[in-house]
């Protein structure tokens, strides 16, 4: 049987991509250091006979200069992660736990699929291995979804009492328990969380602390013993890896200092017990800063009634339109409130005495102090006091009672901060304010008038006050640099009401706060 051959356009087709491949697959090869790789090889190889000899710190140095040497790039990515993989073997023999898991770590970053070195049998350093990968897995698990709000620690140093802490909105709870599994082990174990500020916390005992994946999940009962809610179950479990030593600031529950490490010693049935009671009754420690200073600036938007003849003045020198002022661009009131000038040279005309064609405006302007005490991990109650910019000039208004002409602003306020331990804890916290106070408020507009005698227009500032009292809420984000510097940012809506008047206005405002 004879095999047609195929076209000339096939045969061209077939030709680039023989080509093509070709040029492709021997790209990697030649970025490859032939003679480092060679090297590597012999330095592994090496390096086993130094730890078979005993000689841990030989092989260890052998294979920090041969991972040098192949750098980033010079040899395989096979061959950089077993250079990493026997380095955490040999680190580990010799008692460098941390510095093992490390290793290892970074290895699995190079080769996620890199098999085990079957020459090195320990028992303990396998594990080791067993443990780093486990916990690369586990960071792909969905987390358990339920009735509590819980987020678990990112960690925890072997030995030493892990925190668990939880808020929960169910009604009738009686108890509230962890339920627990040690790292290798089926069995669960279980803890009772006592009442803990605004939710359950307490800690899961030293000797159960122990290296690998420490999963468990939650549940409430009532009084009965029946299940009213929970988060999680025997096959959807929270995880906390437990390590040789921790990347980060300590666990701890809100309020409380972190808990301390065992040292090898597991506590005793009155320690464990001891440690809960603490924890039950002193849900409000002292790690989070209580008073709080800082800067504060904020810019009112009014709304801005619409009135003609705003500027007229009756016989008696009052406005004719309530609640409306007006200046000249110096700050001068217009017109002069003098008894001899009415219907003078000078006097506005009626039908062209300024105008408000209403909208909103942007207002005052307040540059404020701020002290605030805080009376938990989530409640501050403070003062601001300060200056107000861009504020009406004129007398006239104060005279007749229409506010105050001092530009001030002081306020009483009340603060809440969201979520888990915010003023113990970097990072967002949403926050909730109401306020009440006595400051000054007011807003213009740019108008025109005509006046007796005078040919032409000129332009004046007609103005709106509120106040001098004013209620008001908002909220807005925190962000905590560190526990003693924050970040604030919001929105408040006020309601100005008294002798000038209502004049509701919303404003954004920051801050910046510092703790001592």
């Amino acid at each position: 049987m004879i095999t047609p051959s195929p076209s000339r356009p096939v045969r061209d087709l077939l030709a680039c991509i023989a080509f093509a491949c070709l040029v492709t697959g021997t790209r990697p090869a030649r970025a490859l250091d032939r003679q480092a790789e060679t090297g590597a090889k012999q330095a592994l190889a090496a390096a086993m006979k130094d730890h078979a000899a005993g000689d841990d710190d030989g092989a260890i140095l052998r294979l920090q200069r041969t991972r040098k040497a192949c750098g980033s790039g010079r040899c395989s990515a096979a061959i950089r992660a077993s250079i990493l993989r026997d380095l955490g073997a040999f680190q580990f023999a010799r008692g460098d736990h941390a510095k093992a898991s490390a290793s290892f770590s970074d290895a699995l970053d190079i080769e996620p699929d890199l098999p085990w070195n079957a020459a090195i049998d320990a028992a303990d350093v396998v594990a080791e291995w067993a443990a780093v990968k486990a916990e690369r897995a586990a960071l792909k698990e969905t987390p358990p979804q339920g009735d509590f709000d819980h987020v678990p620690e990112t960690e925890q140093a072997v030995d030493t009492p892990l925190p668990i802490y939880a808020e929960l909105s169910t009604p009738g709870v009686a108890k509230v328990v962890v339920k627990y599994r040690l790292p290798g082990e089926t069995e669960f174990k279980h803890r009772t969380l006592p009442r803990f500020g605004g939710g359950y916390g307490g800690t899961i005992p030293c000797q159960d602390v122990k290296r690998g994946l420490l999963r468990y999940f939650l549940q409430a009962f009532d009084s009965n013993g029946t299940p009213l809610a929970n988060s999680g179950d025997v096959r959807h479990l929270y995880f906390v890896p437990i390590r040789w030593a921790l990347s980060g600031e300590p666990p701890h529950l809100p309020g409380q200092s972190p808990p301390e490490a065992c040292n090898g010693q597991a506590q005793t049935a009155e320690e464990a017990e001891a440690q809960q009671t603490l924890v039950g009754t002193a849900p409000e420690g002292s790690r989070y800063v209580r008073l709080w200073i800082g800067l504060s600036g904020a810019l009112d938007m009014t709304m801005m009634p619409s009135g003609s003849d705003v500027c007229a003045l009756t016989s008696a020198l009052k406005p004719v339109s309530a609640g409306y002022y007006c200046t000249n661009p110096n700050g001068s009131d217009f017109p002069t409130r003098s008894p001899s000038a009415a219907g003078a040279t000078g006097t506005p005309l009626l039908g062209k005495s300024g105008q408000s064609s209403g909208g909103i405006t942007t207002g005052d302007v307040r540059l404020l102090v701020t002290i605030d005490y805080a009376l938990s991990t989530h409640f501050l109650t403070g003062v601001r006091a300060g200056y107000v910019s861009q504020s009406y000039p004129g007398t006239a208004a104060s005279s007749d009672g229409h506010g105050i002409s001092t530009p001030m602003h002081a306020e009483l306020r009340e603060t809440y901060l969201f979520g888990r331990d915010p003023l113990a804890r970097s990072g967002f916290a949403p926050y909730a304010i109401i306020a009440a106070g006595y400051a000054k408020f007011d807003t213009n507009t740019l108008s025109a008038a005509e006046v007796n005698g005078v040919v032409g227009t000129r332009p004046v500032l007609v103005w709106r006050m509120g106040g001098p009292f004013f209620a008001a809420a908002g909220g807005g984000a925190r962000y905590a640099f560190s526990p003693r510097v924050a970040f604030l940012a919001g929105l408040k809506a006020t309601l100005p009401f008294g002798s000038a008047g209502i004049l509701p206005s919303v404003a954004p405002e920051v801050e910046l706060h510092y703790g001592f």
